[in-house]
């Protein structure tokens, strides 16, 4: 069963720009996620940044 990284290899070797556009729009959203629930987190976690 082939991964990410390789279904993307091929995708490149291929030519197929909208695959790789999926995988790298798919794989910006999932930064920014995580980077929002790890800020709210850290809001709400630690005692300094919810006095201000």
């Amino acid at each position: 069963m082939p991964g990410l990284g390789q279904a993307v290899q091929n995708s490149v070797s291929t030519h197929d720009a909208p695959s790789v556009q999926g995988v790298v729009v798919i794989a910006t959203v999932v930064v920014v996620a995580v980077n929002l629930v790890l800020e709210l987190a850290t809001k709400f976690l630690d005692p300094k940044l919810r006095a201000s």
